[in-house]
């Protein structure tokens, strides 16, 4: 009889404005449809509470959806890996300083760091994967809101190389991303002719690959 084990996936980012409420959302609904009902739970652990209210206005009933303080993080968490039927379980945090969540990113089996292709987002995004690193935390950084034809994404993918992986799926700076989030929807939902139903479907699938290659199991 194999080992029911939740895999915990973490957004993190000490600067705001990097998209990773957005981005997380986008993962959340892909892992949704690579999975039965009710197995996909997302915590909306940001103060900002943007993922409660996408919530809120989703149409279907797929993911799981939770609002918690901060405080309650750990706990919460430890309660949803105790249901069996939960395969994923994606949490949003404070786009605050990453030391004071570090107790919630230790119990990651993947923290995403979004970072945009600017020095002020490679820098913070530095920032954040060196604390990781200490801790021995699997985590990858994701390209997002990139802009068509800019150099400096090459330039931004080769300075965080230094630090860890990078996906290899780059996230486009499109509309549809923004405009679907008040619809309760993701982007590839919102339009299925969209460049970013591949995407998204190009990045969960990394993502699935990083968990297999980081199988944290709890003692």
């Amino acid at each position: 009889m194999s080992l029911h084990v939740s895999r915990v996936i973490i957004s993190a980012s000490q600067k705001g404005g990097s998209g990773k409420s957005t981005l997380l959302a986008n993962l959340a609904v892909e892992a949704a449809k690579d999975s039965s009902p009710g197995e996909v739970a997302l915590i909306d652990g940001d103060p900002q509470g943007t993922l409660d209210r996408w919530y809120g206005l989703r149409p279907t009933e797929d993911i799981q959806g939770y609002r918690m303080l901060f405080e309650d993080l750990l706990r919460g968490i430890d309660q949803l890996k105790t249901q069996k039927k939960i395969k994923y379980i994606f949490v949003d945090t404070s786009a605050a300083n990453t030391q004071s969540i570090n107790q919630i990113l230790k119990i990651a089996d993947l923290v995403i760091i979004p970072a945009k292709a600017s020095k002020a987002d490679v820098w913070s995004a530095s920032k954040t994967a060196n604390l990781l690193k200490e801790q021995n935390i699997p985590f990858t950084f994701v390209l997002n809101m990139v802009k068509p034809r800019v150099r400096a994404t090459d330039g931004a993918e080769s300075a965080l190389s230094f630090l860890g992986a990078v996906a290899k799926t780059r996230i486009g700076d499109r509309s549809i991303y923004a405009d679907s989030l008040g619809l309760g929807l993701s982007g590839p939902e919102a339009d299925t002719h969209s460049v970013c139903v591949n995407e998204m479907f190009a990045l969960w699938k990394e993502v699935k690959v990083y968990l297999s290659r980081h199988n944290r199991v709890a003692a």
